[in-house]
Formats: C-alpha cells, structure tokens, sequence
C-alpha cells in the first residue's frame, strides 16, 4: 500500500495568499523560506502540506512510499511544523524551542514568534541528517 499524499505541481505560494489571518500568511511564508533555505531545495505542495525534501519509505509491513523530508501545514487553529520522529535527542531539541506543543513527528505553534527560529533551524538540520542516514 502506497501512501496517498503525492507531491503536485501546484504553486505553493498561491496557496499560502489563502491562508487567514494575515499574521500566520507571514508566518507561513518565513517557514517556507526557512525551509527552502535549510534544506537547499524547493518546496512542493502536498495535498494541504508543504513539504521540502523526498524519501522513499519502505516498512517491515510492506507499505513503502515517499514523502518529504521537512515540512509545515497551516491549520485552524495552529501552524503544524513536521520534522523527523522517534529519536530522543531531537526530541529534546524540539522541546527547547520556545512555546510549543508536540505530537510524535509535529512540532504545534500558534505564532513563529513563539518559537526561537535558531533553534528551528538546528531541529530542521537535524531532522535532515537523521532522515537521509535512515533513508539514504
């Protein structure tokens, strides 16, 4: 079984000018560059994920696809930043970001602001190192 979250060709900009309220749109829009910065690539749309970075997955299961390697989605009520999961040291990174809330591969603010962006971008290296060892 193959995951169904696939990469498009759709502008991820354009999508993020509909993002409410103006103040996660900026925010939003610095995550991106953040990102594109950190992980030296474009991002890319996935269904209502922006992801940078690619990896071929394959489980003990059987289920294998891909899916990227950093990312962030706006919702409703907070901005959900994915990073890589299962890994103590990063974990703790991750909690030593500021004002967060975290889930086992999601990292939950309400503003960047919150958060200290150095030590995003450490978490984000980190999570690209780990990610492409695990998945080289």
């Amino acid at each position: 079984m193959a995951n169904k979250t696939q990469p498009s060709d759709e502008s991820v900009e354009d999508y993020l000018q509909t993002v409410e309220p103006q103040q996660k749109r900026a925010d939003c829009f610095r995550l991106l560059d953040i990102m594109e910065d950190v992980m030296g690539e474009k991002a890319r749309l996935w269904g209502n994920m922006i992801g940078v970075g690619k990896y071929h997955y394959k489980y003990d299961t059987g289920r294998e696809g891909d899916f990227f390697i950093i990312g962030f989605a706006p919702r409703s009520k907070n901005i959900s930043i994915y990073a890589t999961a299962y890994n103590e040291a990063l974990d703790k990174k991750k909690a030593e970001l500021g004002k967060v809330k975290l889930g086992k591969s999601c990292i939950y603010i309400n503003k960047l602001s919150d958060i200290s962006e150095e030590k995003l971008r450490i978490v984000l290296e980190e999570s690209i190192r780990i990610n492409k060892e695990r998945y080289p």
